[in-house]
């Protein structure tokens, strides 16, 4: 037997959709009045997992060590992770992988992620104007993918280029482009009830003392430094930014032993996550005689090999507690 709902005056009905569609109007509106819909505060809660979801700038990010480094400090005695699934190329359309190789959603779900931090508009935002909408539908589509697996996402806004001498091209209007991009972000989240961190705003409001790049792009050890500064104050850490922004911080011997933990650790995840021969793996040369073992070919050889990464990430994970329990950080904050 079913029970039917009550029925709903006609009346009401019609109140209602009127409210709704005021309501969506109103919302559409917003970044067009200059007003800035509200984002979810971020915070990171006791024993997080998190996730870092982006392009190649954010590989880059995993291999220095800084902002995952700021991070930790920042959280002390709270044991978050972290597990950067970023890869070059990826775009909010398009993450290309190899032959079976597991999805996003898999990937998390399999991690026990339970905050992911996503960036993307770096390249899509050479496309110009005519590559907005299309951006802004990715952007939404992932995000909506993401939280089906993982409620609590954060949008990151990229930091703008610099602009360096000749002959390398002068950054304005391409981060003009790239501000445009930022601002669909900033947008997507506020509708989807995600936390912003946003290092757009940041670094266009402050003038650097040194070079934060290389080539415009690519990060500087020094702009590493100052991206994990942006990162924890957009974070609510204001404290620990401070303390980063200070000379002598990065060179302190307790920092050091933490950062380089961190990157012995990223090291193990990234050979663990991307193994160089995943098409002997699990893609498409499974069969082949290197895949198995070669008395019983039955043994698949290079699995077992791969599931010992599991009891190295656990000791590389003490190793980065152990050495933040052997800094004194009281007088840096």
């Amino acid at each position: 037997m079913t029970t039917a709902w009550p029925a709903i005056p006609a009346g009401r009905c019609r109140i209602g959709r009127v409210v709704g569609i005021v309501l969506a109007l109103l919302v559409g509106l917003m970044p067009r009045l200059g007003v800035r819909a509200q984002t979810v505060p971020v915070t990171l809660r006791d024993h997080d997992l998190v996730a870092f979801v982006g392009g190649g700038s954010w590989v880059a990010m995993e291999k220095d060590g800084s902002v995952e480094t700021l991070l930790t400090l920042a959280h002390l005695g709270q044991h978050v992770r972290f597990r950067n699934l970023a890869w070059e190329g990826d775009t909010a359309a398009a993450r290309p992988r190899e032959l079976n190789f597991p999805t996003l959603t898999q990937q998390l779900a399999e991690l026990g992620i339970t905050v992911v931090f996503a960036q993307w508009g770096v390249a899509e935002s050479t496309a110009g104007e005519r590559g907005r909408a299309a951006f802004r539908a990715a952007v939404e589509s992932s995000v909506a993918e993401i939280q089906r697996q993982v409620p609590r996402v954060v949008l990151v806004t990229p930091p703008p280029f610099e602009t360096k001498p000749p002959p390398l091209p002068d950054a304005t209007a391409a981060n003009s482009a790239l501000a445009r991009y930022a601002a669909e972000l900033r947008e997507v989240a506020a509708a989807k009830g995600c936390g912003l961190v946003d290092l757009q705003e940041v670094f266009s409001q402050r003038v650097s003392p040194e070079p934060l790049t290389h080539d415009g792009r690519e990060r500087t050890p020094y702009g590493h430094q100052r991206l994990a500064a942006a990162w924890v104050r957009a974070l609510g850490r204001a404290d620990w930014a401070e303390a980063a922004e200070r000379p002598g911080f990065w060179t302190r011997p307790d920092v050091i032993r933490v950062r380089e933990a961190v990157r012995a650790k990223n090291r193990l995840w990234f050979d663990s996550w991307r193994p160089m021969n995943w098409a002997f793996l699990n893609g498409d040369r499974t069969e082949q005689l290197f895949s198995r073992d070669p008395v019983d070919p039955k043994v698949r050889r290079f699995l077992a090999e791969m599931e010992g990464y599991g009891p190295l990430l656990k000791e590389a994970e003490t190793r980065v507690q152990s050495a933040v329990a052997q800094g004194e950080w009281g007088g840096w904050r």
